[in-house]
């Protein structure tokens, strides 16, 4: 793109500046031709001035992105360390309840003290099933997450194969406009040398005619 742009802008420059040299050239050539010249500058602007905001949309989504990852990065983060404070309170736990069921084989006690260590058991059996639960909720949340991040990059993928298939429609409008341009310059100019002809031919009828006739006086 960059270099069919700087081709046709240096073949601009070129054509006014012998525009400059040569005004009679383009007096000849006609308003057509400048017409032509303007309309391509203002399309060479146009196109550079969609290339930049494309530049730019594509930087915004990126930085979108990037945001996204990081809160995304943060919550992982944040589970991370809960399942951990979790785990070293597990581990913590289960020494001192084997101690306890040690204890309780050598030392045998009453009835009460029966019912007071059963009951502490089941509440620690209790706590340690909601801790379980709170890690499987944990594990599934870090899953839709994980899913979600998958569907986020997929349609982030699909935007951006759109884009690139607009932008290779666009260079394609843009290449057939070229085309186009190039085509009716050369009918142009086709027409204008055959003009310039007929024009040397008829002046040089007229000559002949002037020399026949001052002949013929003579």
């Amino acid at each position: 793109m960059k270099l069919a742009q700087q081709q046709q802008s240096s073949k601009l420059k070129i054509q006014a500046r012998a525009g400059l040299r040569e005004p009679c050239a383009l007096q000849q050539q006609g308003p057509g031709f400048l017409h032509q010249l303007q309309q391509q500058q203002r399309l060479q602007v146009q196109q550079q001035q969609l290339l930049h905001q494309l530049q730019q949309q594509q930087l915004l989504h990126q930085l979108q992105q990037q945001q996204r990852l990081q809160v995304v990065q943060q919550l992982l983060l944040h589970q991370l360390q809960q399942q951990q404070l979790l785990l070293h309170q597990l581990q913590q736990q289960q020494p001192l309840q084997a101690a306890g069921a040690r204890g309780s084989r050598k030392y045998p006690v009453s009835a009460a003290g029966s019912s007071s260590s059963s009951s502490s058991s089941s509440q620690q059996q209790q706590q340690q099933q909601q801790q379980q639960q709170q890690q499987q909720q944990q594990q599934q949340q870090q899953q839709q997450q994980q899913k979600q991040q998958q569907q986020q990059q997929q349609q982030q993928q699909q935007q951006q194969q759109k884009q690139q298939q607009q932008q290779q429609q666009k260079q394609q409008q843009e290449q057939q406009q070229r085309q186009q341009q190039e085509q009716e310059q050369e009918q142009e100019q086709e027409q204008q040398q055959q003009q310039q002809r007929q024009r040397r031919r008829r002046r040089r009828r007229r000559r002949r005619r002037e020399r026949t006739q001052v002949g013929r006086r003579y």
